[in-house]
C-alpha cells in the first residue's frame, strides 16, 4: 500500500472512531427523551413548562426548579406550540448535532481545517460522560459550547461583528459564557466585545419585556436574582438554608460537601461525605479567596499573552476561560463541564506534538488524571452507587481543576517560545481568514 493510501486508511479508521462515538451518544439521547415525557421529568422538562408560562403571559419563575434569566425561557416559547413528542424530539436531535458540530470545531480551532483526524473522536472520548449527562438531562449545554466556538472561528476569521453577536446570544442563554467577552477585552477585540455586550443587553432585556410586558419582565429579573444569586451572595448558613444541598462541581460546591456538614446529595439529606465540619462563614471566606486567586491567575497570564501573536493565544486562552468560569460560577453541574472539550483538545495536541521534555510529561500527566477523573464517574464502569460517591465528593470538579492548572502552565510558556513547533491555532487563523476574503 502506498503512503497515500495508507494515509486514506488511517483517516476512514479515525472516522469510524467519530462515528460510533456518536452513535454512541444517541442512547443517552433517547433516555433524555423518555425522561422529559416521562411523570419524573428532567431539566428539559422544566425548560419547556417554563416556555409554556411564557407563552401564557406567566412569569417562568411559576416553574419549581426553573434557574435561568427570563430571557431563557422566551427563546423557548416556541417549542409550547409545538407538541410535546415533537418539542422534546427536537431539541434533542438538535443538541445531538450541536455536540458533533462542537467537537469538529474544537478540532478546527486548534488544528485548522487540515486537523489531525484524531482530534475530532478525542474530542467526543475525552468528554463523554459529560456529554451523556447534557443529553440525558436535556441540557442547554450543547448550543451554548457551539455558539461559542462559532464566536471563537468568527473572531479569528476577523468577524468581530458575528463573534460579538453568538457570544452575546450565549451569554443571554446561559450567562456563563460572558466569561468570552472578558476574553476579548483583554485582547483588545474591541468590536466583538461592544457588539456582544450590545447583543447581550438587548436579547436579556428587551425581549422579555416584548414577550412579558414590562412589569412582568421586571418581577421575573427580581425573581432570578432573589432565588438564584441572592443566596450565593449571602453564603454561609445563609446558603444552606435555602438549599437542601450545595449541588454541582464547581468550588462553591466541593469546599461546602467536603468541608461542612452538608447532603452530598439533594435525594438523600442523610448522606454525608465531609471529611471535616467547619463553620460555614469560613469555608465561605476560602472559597472567595480561591475564585479570586482564579480570577487573578487569568488576569496574569493574559496580561503575559500580550506579547504573543494575538490570534495565536486566543484559543488557549478561550480554553483557559471556560475551565475558569466553570469552577468559580456558584451553580456549576456536570452537564455544564462539557465546555471543558476545547481545553481537553488543546492539551492533548500540545501533549503530542510537543518534543520530549519535563514539560511534556507534566501536562500529559495532567490529561490523563483529567480524563481518569471524568470517566470514572460513569455508572457502567464503576456500579451506580461508588459513581454517586465521586460525584458527591466532586471528583468531576477536581479533574478541571487539574485540567485548569495545566492550561494554566500552558498558557504562560506559549510566549516564551517553547511551543513555537506546535503553532496552536496558528492555521487555523491563517485559513480562517482566508476563507473569511
Amino acid at each position: 500500500m502506498n503512503g497515500r493510501g495508507a494515509t486514506e486508511t488511517r483517516r476512514s479508521w479515525h472516522l469510524a472512531l467519530f462515528a460510533l462515538l456518536a452513535a454512541s451518544l444517541l442512547g443517552s439521547l433517547v433516555r433524555g427523551y423518555h425522561d422529559a415525557l416521562s411523570a419524573r421529568g428532567n431539566d428539559l422538562s422544566i425548560y419547556l413548562d417554563a416556555a409554556q408560562a411564557v407563552h401564557q403571559g406567566e412569569s417562568p419563575f411559576e416553574v419549581f426548579g426553573y434557574l435561568y434569566l427570563p430571557v431563557f425561557a422566551v427563546f423557548l416559547a416556541p417549542l409550547a406550540w409545538l407538541p410535546a413528542w415533537l418539542a422534546v424530539g427536537l431539541w434533542q436531535v438538535l443538541s445531538w448535532a450541536a455536540l458533533l458540530w462542537s467537537a469538529k470545531g474544537c478540532a478546527r480551532l486548534v488544528g485548522g481545517r487540515a486537523a489531525s483526524p484524531w482530534i475530532g473522536w478525542f474530542a467526543l472520548l475525552a468528554t463523554w460522560r459529560l456529554l451523556d449527562s447534557n443529553l440525558s438531562y436535556g441540557q442547554a449545554n450543547a448550543f451554548t459550547l457551539a455558539a461559542i466556538l462559532a464566536s471563537l472561528e468568527a473572531a479569528l476569521a476577523g468577524r468581530a461583528t458575528r463573534a460579538g453577536i453568538w457570544v452575546g446570544w450565549a451569554t443571554a442563554f446561559k450567562i456563563l459564557p460572558g466569561i468570552l467577552l472578558l476574553v476579548y477585552a483583554l485582547q483588545r477585540r474591541w468590536r466583538a466585545f461592544w457588539v456582544g455586550l450590545a447583543a447581550f443587553a438587548v436579547l436579556a432585556l428587551l425581549l422579555p419585556s416584548i414577550a412579558l410586558g414590562p412589569k412582568l419582565a421586571l418581577q421575573t429579573h427580581q425573581e432570578w436574582y432573589a432565588q438564584v444569586m441572592h443566596p450565593f451572595v449571602e453564603a454561609g448558613d445563609a446558603l444552606l438554608e435555602g438549599r437542601p444541598n450545595v449541588s454541582g462541581q464547581s468550588l462553591v460546591a466541593l469546599a461546602y460537601r467536603n468541608l461542612t456538614d452538608t447532603p452530598l446529595s439533594g435525594s438523600d439529606p442523610s448522606l454525608r461525605g465531609n471529611w471535616v465540619d467547619w463553620d460555614p462563614a469560613k469555608v465561605q471566606l476560602g472559597v472567595r479567596l480561591l475564585i479570586l486567586l482564579h480570577g487573578l491567575g487569568l488576569l496574569v497570564v493574559a496580561w503575559r499573552l500580550r506579547a504573543m501573536q494575538r490570534d495565536m493565544a486566543l484559543v488557549p486562552l478561550a480554553a483557559w476561560a471556560l475551565c475558569t468560569v466553570l469552577l468559580c460560577a456558584p451553580v456549576v453541574h456536570r452537564a455544564h463541564m462539557l465546555w471543558s472539550m476545547l481545553g481537553l483538545v488543546c492539551l492533548a495536541v500540545m501533549v503530542v506534538r510537543f518534543p520530549p521534555s519535563g514539560l511534556r510529561k507534566g501536562l500529559g500527566s495532567a490529561l490523563g488524571m483529567s480524563l481518569a477523573g471524568i470517566g470514572l464517574t460513569t455508572s457502567g464502569l464503576i456500579g451506580h452507587g461508588t459513581a454517586r460517591w465521586l460525584l458527591g465528593h466532586g471528583v468531576i470538579g477536581w479533574s478541571i481543576e487539574i485540567l485548569w492548572l495545566a492550561l494554566g502552565v500552558l498558557c504562560w510558556v506559549l510566549p516564551t517560545g517553547t511551543a513555537d513547533s506546535v503553532g496552536l491555532a496558528s492555521r487555523a487563523s491563517a485559513e480562517l481568514a482566508n476563507r473569511a476574503k
